[in-house]
């Protein structure tokens, strides 16, 4: 315990004490700084400071101090109003100064006041409010075994301590509130991160196993379809001559749907087989690829069209996934283009923020902008009966884009064509 420099004046020492009480961060440290300058101004033999809660009006120890040592107030019960000078103060918020115990409680009941003076017992004390923002947080009583120990002036400067103590005591509360309540909401969002992680995780199991059996399935549909189909056909050739017309459609009409049912299937198992596997990124010249997959749209059709794709196009992608993209995204250009006097397809790029973005634009039918919000969903036909689909190809092209973790969206208007935006997010260093 550092004691008061002789002459040095007590607002110096406020300043020391608010400068130490500034720099405390719980409440044991600032309870501690309060009574070592108290013990500096003061001849003090005891120190307890409480909480005050007015809605209960119960009075908590936080801090004791006593005959040289810190006392555990961890076992000490909340006190109702007794009537003591402690009470009072925290009550009224007046500073209650006791000169001599033994003359105020004379022909009063107290244990601690005997016939004879002990010389350890407390025998004078100043009880002061602990005020922040005109609110009594609590009190500081402090305690001498002298009898009139305390002057006006130590009143005064305990008072000035304990305004110091009560702003100290409200920040640390405040920080501890905060401490508190990041602990909390870092608590929740832990748990909300591992049950987001188990549901997501939940999900992918799901996904997989719903994967598994649309290839498992379409996988086993292929050779009962053959069989029907081959079947079929060759019961048409064999007895198209025999039979009636109506028959003969009818084996017709199964034919196609045979057909149909074929492409669906094929089309389901590509879509499976591009959740499969790791993606294997190398660089492919997206220039003569989709070149290739024209010419050999052309030479499937027997129809020609304008076609213009833009040179140097190197992308950083998977080739056999990539090569799938193109074809669902040039095949349905070529389809939706039919019947027009010129048809036409751009296959190009720009740089837009940053950010390559890779585009397919055909001048065909085109779609509504409703149209383009469900347009990646599977199974979804938006087009006309004529166009043959099966409302497979643009999922398939959504999987393939975020699988590359990129974008794909798309612009259209009725009768004014569609175009088909990607990005492909390159691979991390």
């Amino acid at each position: 315990m550092r004691l008061a420099e002789p002459g040095r004046p007590a607002y110096a020492e406020l300043s020391d004490l608010a400068l130490a009480l500034g720099g405390e961060s719980d409440l044991v440290g600032v309870y501690r700084r309060l009574r070592e300058f108290v013990q500096r101004q003061t001849p003090t033999s005891g120190m307890f400071v409480s909480r005050y809660d007015p809605e209960s009006q119960l009075r908590t120890c936080e801090y004791a101090f006593s005959e040289g040592e810190e006392i555990d107030v961890s076992t000490l019960p909340a006190m109702p109003n007794t009537g003591s000078p402690h009470s009072l103060c925290v009550e009224t918020g007046d500073t209650i100064v006791t000169q001599d115990f033994q003359e105020a409680m004379a022909g009063k009941p107290r244990l601690n006041v005997g016939l004879e003076r002990d010389p350890r017992l407390p025998q004078s004390s100043v009880v002061v409010a602990m005020k922040s923002r005109g609110r009594v947080l609590g009190g500081m009583e402090i305690q001498s075994t002298t009898v009139r120990a305390f002057t006006p002036d130590h009143v005064a400067t305990l008072e000035l301590a304990a305004h110091l103590a009560a702003l100290a005591v409200e920040n640390v509360r405040a920080i501890e509130r905060e401490r508190r309540l990041r602990g909390e909401i870092e608590t929740r969002h832990a748990a909300l991160e591992a049950r987001a992680h188990e549901r997501v995780s939940q999900l992918a199991t799901k996904n997989r196993e719903l994967e598994a059996f649309s290839f498992t399935a379409a996988h086993d549909l292929r050779a009962p379809l053959r069989g029907i189909l081959n079947l079929t056909e060759a019961v048409l050739r064999r007895e198209e001559a025999k039979i009636e017309a109506r028959s003969a459609d009818d084996l017709r009409a199964v034919i196609e749907s045979s057909e149909r049912m074929t492409r669906l299937v094929e089309d389901l198992l590509r879509f499976a087989r591009t959740a499969q596997g790791p993606v294997k990124r190398e660089m492919v010249d997206m220039t003569s690829l989709a070149e290739h997959i024209l010419v050999g749209l052309q030479a499937s059709s027997g129809r020609k069209a304008h076609v213009e794709v833009q040179p140097n196009l190197f992308v950083d992608a998977d080739p056999s996934l990539l090569r799938i993209l193109l074809d669902n995204l040039l095949g349905n250009a070529w389809k939706y283009t039919r019947g027009r006097d010129v048809p036409t397809i751009r296959v190009g790029a720009r740089l837009q923020e940053g950010e390559v973005v890779y585009h397919v634009q055909d001048n065909g039918v085109g779609f509504t902008r409703d149209a383009a919000k469900r347009i990646f969903l599977a199974f979804e036909r938006l087009q006309p009966s004529e166009f043959e689909g099966t409302g497979v190809g643009l999922a398939t092209a959504h999987r393939i884009v975020e699988r590359h973790g990129g974008r794909i969206w798309a612009e259209g208007r009725p009768g004014e064509g569609a175009t088909f935006h990607f990005t492909l997010q390159p691979r991390k260093a």
